[in-house]
């Protein structure tokens, strides 16, 4: 059941504070701080080395069907089938290195676990070799216990456990705990993910629950939701979220830098999810009959804000535009389709606005601005108008030049501060130059739109 979770979770957790505390009241004060030094020294190494491991582990070959491959080279020959992904992994160094990472960004989190427990078992016997020279063993003779005092051996009366051997186990539990949290640290991660992306959407007043919720409970059984929940009631779970280390240790694993970009697993998938929470409701709206003035533009400006927050996309817009433009220019995916000219010179033109890399701000600033012109067509009913079966023009201008021409200006000015709109405009015109050059007589030149 899944309170049986939360109890052996419990019971586990007891069990590393127990032999810590019995471990420090063993070693006493100055013996356990020497090796809490030696643990945070393992931990901090682990950390250190865990990449390089576990870059090191998917590197290695394995024969299959007589031709040698890692376990990267299988998921980068996967990811890449496709000829147009294969061929922005080619050209595309953040592509490529996200590609390179996520196995790495995964498997991270087992690798550190195991990576710890060697570096701990190093770190001992560091520990004990050091303990000896610092803390000069007492001897035992015919029952009674000596020390060794500028070099003579002195009978110690007072055998008594000594006070400091109780601060030595209270400081005990400190490692004790730690190593407990790292042990189910892979586990919390996963469960943390579950709970952020499913709890920490964006709450609309008119939603009883959020749309990845809705998601999760159709496609994860209530059974193993409460496993999850009980989980989520340990004790380990509980105060390591509460003070942050989950956070600060998973997202530190689970994360890569790629150009300069820090992409952290957790905080992606959240991301996406409260985008989908946000754009999901479009997928229940009738577009034959709805009433556009209804649409909620607050979640669709909100899902926009999101996706730029998202240093995964920010990453990949910046190649994966340029690229797209590239392959439709190059690759013989227009072949044999009528308006291939006109197309061709429209790429063309967002070519030269974009430029070689496109800021992620700039495309922001593009999706905002079009969004904004289709807002207040919708929410002046212009759209509505436009989407009858019979028209009526009148009814449109009406609306545009209504309050000093409002709607229109709204219109024009966001139109305008597109940069995707202001390339397509000059694509336009020089393909309407074209038209109309065909019509002059022969050896009639018009200059181009730059």
């Amino acid at each position: 059941s899944a309170g049986l979770i939360t109890l052996i979770v419990n019971l586990v957790l007891l069990f590393f504070v127990l032999m810590g505390f019995l471990d420090g009241l063993r070693k006493g004060l100055k013996k356990q701080a020497l090796w809490l030094a030696f643990f945070t020294g393992a931990i901090v190494l682990a950390f250190i080395f865990t990449p390089l491991i576990t870059n090191g582990i998917i590197d290695i070959s394995f024969n299959i069907d007589g031709q040698n491959q890692s376990l990267r080279d299988m998921i980068v020959n996967m990811i890449t089938q496709q000829e147009i992904v294969g061929g922005l992994y080619q050209e595309g160094s953040s592509f490529a290195g996200i590609v390179d990472n996520f196995p790495v960004m995964v498997a991270n989190l087992v690798v550190f676990v195991l990576a710890l427990y060697v570096f701990l078992f190093l770190m001992w016997i560091a520990y004990l070799i050091v303990a000896a020279i610092v803390f000069r063993k007492k001897k035992s003779l015919n029952g009674k216990v000596y020390t060794i005092k500028e070099g003579q051996a002195v009978e110690l009366i007072d055998k008594k456990p000594k006070k400091y051997r109780l601060w030595g186990a209270l400081i005990g539990i400190i490692p004790g705990f730690i190593l407990c949290f790292f042990t189910f640290l892979p586990v919390s991660g996963l469960v943390g993910i579950y709970t952020d992306a499913s709890n920490a959407q964006v709450v609309y007043a008119e939603d009883s629950e959020t749309a990845v919720q809705k998601l999760l409970n159709e496609y994860i059984p209530e059974e193993y939701r409460a496993y999850i929940d009980a989980y989520n009631g340990t004790i380990i779970n509980v105060v390591g979220g509460a003070i942050g280390f989950d956070d600060f240790c998973f997202n530190g694993l689970a994360s890569m830098n790629v150009n300069g970009s820090k992409i952290v697993l957790r905080n992606e998938i959240v991301t996406f999810a409260e985008v989908y929470d946000s754009v999901e409701f479009l997928t229940t709206l009738d577009f034959e009959n709805m009433t556009w003035t209804e649409l909620n533009f607050t979640r669709l400006n909100k899902a926009v804000d999101l996706i730029f927050e998202s240093e995964l996309f920010r990453s990949l817009s910046a190649e994966v535009i340029p690229y797209a433009l590239d392959y439709i220019e190059t690759s013989d995916v227009l072949d044999g389709t009528e308006y291939k000219s006109q197309i061709l010179e429209l790429t063309n033109a967002l070519k030269v606005g974009f430029g070689d890399k496109v800021e992620a701000e700039v495309l922001k600033t593009d999706f905002k601005s079009i969004l904004s012109v289709f807002e207040t067509m919708c929410e002046s009913g212009i759209m509505d108008e436009l989407t009858q079966e019979t028209i009526d023009l009148n009814v449109v201008l009406d609306t545009l030049v209504a309050d000093n021409s409002k709607n229109l200006n709204d219109i024009l000015n966001n139109f305008f501060q597109s940069n995707v709109v202001k390339s397509l405009l000059v694509g336009a015109i020089n393909i309407g130059l074209d038209a109309f050059e065909d019509t002059l007589p022969q050896g009639t030149n018009l200059d181009r739109v730059d």
